[in-house]
């Protein structure tokens, strides 16, 4: 399957401007993953292909967005692509994250749209309520979860039998399984570097 990995632009203020300008080790690994099973994996960093872009957030008056506006973002992304994840670790961004979500589904209606991240395994119920566009939230490591939902999509089976999810059943919002801890790290296939714009950082 054709995966694109999405990392927004970030939330930051002036006083911290910077300190938010870490790699997306999330999505360096979670690519790394997907493409050792045999997937075609992309990743659009917006924060790293916009290290030098801050602009103004009117809802927040000390606050800046770091990184490339979201029309920019989603123009990155593949447009024959099959599933889009997003990123959102950090609550004060979420919002920002949703209405990044919701611009995504209107380009890509047909396109599954997985979300994970710090404050989505904090919240994935309600994020799925806040935001119709989701159709999967990944709750705790995403490495092996987004593995399996992609083979299980990919062939077609029923999603419950993947654990560590949040899905959409006859209108209501449903869990599957709670996922293990990965315990054996060096399990864990290495990060897709070559994929994110690293030099950059």
């Amino acid at each position: 399957m054709k995966i694109c990995l999405v990392r927004p632009a970030t939330i930051t203020t002036a006083d911290a401007a910077g300190e938010d300008s870490a790699p997306p080790f999330g999505c360096a690994y979670l690519a790394g993953s997907v493409r050792h099973v045999g997937h075609e994996v992309s990743i659009v960093d917006a924060l790293g292909l916009g290290l030098d872009r801050y602009s103004s957030v009117p809802e927040l008056p000390t606050g800046l967005r770091h990184g490339l506006e979201d029309d920019e973002t989603i123009a990155l992304i593949p447009g024959d692509v099959q599933i889009i994840g997003v990123t959102c670790m950090f609550s004060l961004e979420w919002t920002f994250t949703r209405d990044l979500i919701i611009s995504i589904r209107k380009r890509f209606p047909d396109a599954t749209i997985v979300v994970g991240g710090e404050h989505i395994t904090a919240l994935p119920a309600y994020c799925m309520k806040d935001c119709p566009a989701i159709d999967f939230c990944v709750a705790g490591e995403g490495e092996q979860t987004l593995v399996d939902l992609v083979t299980t999509l990919d062939k077609g089976l029923p999603v419950f039998n993947v654990p560590g999810i949040f899905y959409r059943q006859g209108g209501k919002i449903v869990a599957s399984q709670a996922r293990k801890r990965i315990r054996e790290l060096d399990t864990i296939p290495r990060p897709a570097w070559d994929l994110a714009p690293i030099r950059n950082y």
